[in-house]
């Protein structure tokens, strides 16, 4: 079955041809396909079938068992049986039929969602929530919103899953492991299937916690065969005669049904068991022959042409089955054909409860389809086929219609109606359906049509998988062998640039993102609104980029001018203007606009833009020092980690962190980093793990363990040119690491990567990082002694964050920065008085001890001994200029500990500095260095 079909379909029939490609009429602002709800339907119970009252009563014995699993072949009354109980019973239920479409994660649990809703309409669904994620959370998270949703309705049910053996998604078979781990007490599992699942069964029969019945149990008695062959043949069936029926079929009630219609039609005189073949293999083929042969050759032809689909209702049975004219008896219609299906009792099950769809019983249907490969030509089958195509199209039920014009060999009709169609999936973000859409086409369909790849390029950027380069270099070279001024070369043309800009804007190349995006508005149609309003938001990014903020917000303010402007589509953009104004270093204008965006987002179910906004609003918070404001927007993030993408997931957990460690608490940032690394180990983001990983340096900074930061950072290797987007810029990482040991050497190298960082940045306008680039090249210029040149660093920087608000940029880089800036407060005359007055606000943001600490730590000049700038003494060249400064230190009365502190290092680091003094020296203690140090005129 097809999971994107609607219930009930009123047919447009003002063209009555079977078949022909599509009209572009039928396709004009039709949506997409819903869910299939009549999967959601419980097939009725009609009066024709058989009581089953001990079965009935051994089910019902057994309800607080957490499973019931009806496990038997094709054709015993598994479906039946459990329609009959549930019918019967006081619990509530929910039903899902399942097919092989189903076995994607995210569109089962959009069924179980569905379902529950039907039966619970008042329950609020947090799992609805993880359907509207980019990417789709792991199965045991799935499981535990479940099981939280099942906790807050708090009423028993019955959830069943007819046709389980259809599925063989291990992810499904998790969640529903997960289910059974942690079994609800309202929620009742039944399990109808043809093989048992891979679900610990064995495990939960020695707990007594599964019902079981088995082929055995579902086997018809004498009894009930003579009752049911009775029904069916009108006349009375005597014991014996259903003794040797029971014997010969084994009780298989598919092969008793398809018995009573072959010998419907026998005198009643005759032997109802004579020529037929014993208990085999083959008995159920034979059978269905004997039913098929007693046909006349048009019901015979109806039939078969109508087990091609998966459901049937009388305009689609009419569509496809009803012949051209050729066969004067043809007379049938789409509604005396299921008359008479009914009235024949020819295994039809109703699909809703009006009776206008149905479906055959799936062993019924396999050998209808059996009997159609066979005597059907190839041309036969694609013209059905092809009638089925038209008429889902017709009734907008794009998947069917795709599916049957593929089988039909119609591609070209149906990459017409994914070149119509597409746009309402894309416009709403639903890359799962369009994804279901291209699965259809033959690897070599979508290797060769332009239109077809550029919409598999755009996959890897919403599903966070695949290579793009490759779609994209085959859509590109496709379009150059066509004309053009043709409307699919201009369409894949503009998702080509606006791809580019895309790219453009995560690698900070301004000059691509305003071209790209200009050429991409020029040839994207108005229906795509999605990749238009994007492109509209590139650009305003590429002109901040190049320092034109104000022309960059007319642009959006243009765009949000637009009649009937979608609510997704204003949330989006002012989302992507919060980041813009983030980026630019205003903070205040990111502040609004973020709150803006998290107003239209919050009521229209848009999870990520919605959590991409709180991102930005949580960000420029934090970064003002308005901490609770931060923490309070930025837990909604991490409260629900499944319904965030794992990037913005893992930068709310740093900001969070930060924030704990802004509050003196390390222990409890450590356990936000640990607690968001174990949860992404499911999804396996790398992207997001190496930030925390990455972070996981600065908390051990921030303790002050430099000996732990540095075995941190030897494990982990940084990728320097990763795209500059997100708060926590890790490239910043190891620089504060090598300042942490206070020593030029070290210095001199973080001096060098911070120049290749700021040079990115000046050239993509990041004014918010180079706030933190410029302080931290004036904590490096410290280290060197040179305060001169650390003064216009920090003035630089001090400019930019005073524009933005900026100030926990300052305070996160702890003592050393409070010297500094205390350093700094003491020259206020020098200052510009708003540069001055925040210098004060930063100040007066530290911590008192950190404050304390820095006031006993000297800032040293050039006019300042000892100075990193001196010149090494005659005969001590071999050590570097910190090792010199360390052997003054040496022969003055300070305990190492001042030693350190005065020298602004860590002990460990000192010690390895004296260790290296000794060997250089050939000196065995600090006397002998003392000494050494005097004969070499140093002190």
């Amino acid at each position: 079955m097809n999971p994107r079909d609607k219930v009930q379909v009123t047919p447009e029939h003002s063209d009555s041809s079977p078949g022909g490609s599509v009209n572009a009429e039928w396709m004009a602002g039709r949506a997409p396909d819903p869910l299939l709800t009549t999967k959601l339907y419980r097939p009725p119970v009609t009066p024709d079938m058989e009581p089953r009252a001990e079965l009935l009563k051994r089910l019902d014995r057994n309800t607080l068992r957490p499973l019931t699993l009806i496990s038997a072949p094709a054709g015993y009354g598994k479906t039946t049986v459990a329609s009959m109980w549930l019918e019967a019973s006081a619990y509530p239920s929910v039903w899902l039929s399942l097919d092989e479409a189903d076995k994607d994660l995210r569109l089962f649990t959009s069924y179980l969602v569905s379902g529950v809703q039907r039966v619970f309409p008042d329950a609020d669904l947090k799992t609805r929530g993880l359907l509207q994620t980019t990417a789709m959370p792991s199965a045991p998270v799935v499981a535990r919103y479940l099981l939280n949703d099942l906790d807050m309705i708090g009423k028993p049910f019955v959830l069943a899953l007819d046709d389980l053996h259809r599925i063989n998604e291990p992810l499904i078979f998790t969640l529903l492991g997960e289910l059974l781990r942690h079994p609800s007490p309202v929620l009742h599992l039944l399990l109808i299937t043809r093989r048992d699942p891979p679900l610990p069964i064995a495990s939960l029969r020695a707990h007594g916690q599964v019902t079981e019945v088995r082929a055995r149990d579902l086997r018809f008695t004498v009894q009930q065969t003579a009752s049911l062959l009775s029904k069916i043949l009108q006349r009375t069936v005597d014991e014996a005669t259903a003794a040797e029926w029971t014997e010969r079929t084994e009780g298989w009630v598919t092969a008793l049904r398809l018995a009573a219609l072959s010998l419907r039609n026998r005198d009643e005189d005759a032997a109802l068991v004579d020529d037929i073949p014993g208990s085999s293999r083959y008995l159920n083929d034979y059978l269905f022959a004997e039913v098929l042969a007693r046909l006349d050759p048009v019901n015979q032809r109806w039939l078969l042409a109508s087990s091609l689909m998966d459901r049937l209702s009388a305009s689609l049975s009419e569509a496809v089955c009803q012949s051209d004219g050729a066969d004067e008896q043809d007379t049938m219609t789409g509604d005396s054909f299921l008359d008479w299906l009914q009235k024949q009792n020819l295994f039809l099950i109703p699909l809703d409860d009006q009776r206008q769809w149905f479906r055959y019983h799936h062993l019924f249907q396999d050998l209808l389809q059996k009997t159609l490969q066979e005597r059907f030509s190839r041309e036969d089958l694609a013209g059905l086929h092809s009638r089925a195509a038209a008429w889902f199209a017709r009734n907008a039920l794009w998947n069917d219609a795709i599916r049957h014009y593929v089988a039909a060999g119609e591609t070209e009709t149906a990459i017409q109606i994914v070149a119509q169609q597409r746009h309402h999936l894309i416009n709403s973000e639903n890359w799962f359906d369009l994804e279901c859409w291209l699965a259809w086409f033959p690897d070599e369909v979508t290797a060769n049509d332009p239109l077809l790849s550029i919409t598999l390029a755009h996959l890897p950027v919403t599903r966070g998988r695949g290579q793009i380069e490759l779609f994209v270099s085959r859509a590109a070279d496709l379009i150059a062998l066509l004309p053009n001024d043709t409307p699919v070369v201009r369409e894949v043309r503009g998702e080509l640039a606006y791809l580019n800009a895309l790219i453009g804007l995560y690698m900070g190349d301004p000059s691509t993102v305003l071209a790209a995006s200009a050429e991409a508005l020029t040839l994207l149609p108005r229906q795509s609104q999605l990749f238009r309003s994007m492109t509209i938001s590139f650009q305003s990014f590429g002109y901040q980029m190049i320092g034109e903020v104000e022309q960059g917000n007319a642009i959006l303010e243009e765009a949000f001018k637009v009649p009937d402007l979608a609510a997704s589509e204003r949330g989006r953009l002012l989302y992507y203007r919060s980041f813009i104004y983030y980026m630019d270093g205003d903070l205040l204008g990111a502040q609004r606009s973020a709150s803006e965006s998290i107003h239209w987002t919050s009521n229209y179910g848009l999870v990520d833009t919605l959590n991409q906004a709180r991102y930005v609003s949580g960000i420029a918070h934090y970064l003002s020092n308005e901490l609770s404001m931060a923490e309070s927007v930025l837990y909604a993030i991490v409260q629900e980690p499944a319904l965030a993408s794992p990037e913005y997931l893992s930068q709310a957990a740093i900001a969070l962190a930060k924030i704990s460690l802004a509050q003196g608490s390390s222990e409890k940032a450590e356990e936000i980093i640990a607690s968001i690394t174990a949860y992404l180990q499911e999804p396996g983001s790398m992207f997001a793990l190496d930030a925390l990983r990455a972070f996981r340096i600065e908390i051990a900074l921030a303790k002050g363990d430099v000996d732990h930061a540095r075995g941190l950072g030897a494990a982990i290797d940084i990728d320097m040119h990763r795209p500059i987007w997100f708060h926590y810029l890790l490239q910043l990482t190891p620089v504060k690491l090598l300042l942490a040991e206070r020593n030029a050497e070290d210095a001199e190298q973080a001096l060098s990567l911070l120049e290749q960082i700021d040079q990115q940045l000046l050239a993509m306008n990041r004014r918010i990082y180079r706030i933190d680039v410029l302080a931290l090249k004036a904590l490096a210029y410290q280290v060197q002694g040179n305060w001169q040149t650390a003064k216009r660093q920090l003035t630089a920087a001090l400019d930019l964050a005073q524009a933005a608000g900026a100030v926990r940029n300052f305070v996160d880089l702890g003592q050393p920065m409070a010297s500094l800036l205390q350093h700094l407060d003491r020259e206020q005359q020098a200052l510009r008085p708003a540069i001055a007055a925040f210098v004060s606000r930063l100040l007066a943001a530290f911590p008192t001890p950190v404050l304390a600490s820095s006031t006993a730590t000297p800032v040293p000049t050039a006019q300042q001994p000892p100075t990193l700038n001196a010149t090494i003494p005659v005969g001590t060249e071999d050590l570097t200029q910190r090792e010199c400064q360390v052997l003054e230190y040496l022969a003055t009365d300070l305990t190492p500990n001042q030693i350190a502190e005065e020298l602004c290092i860590s002990i460990s680091t000192l010690r390895t500095h004296t260790r290296n003094i000794y060997d250089k020296l050939s000196v065995h203690n600090r006397m002998e260095a003392a000494h050494r140090a005097r004969e070499l005129s140093v002190t």
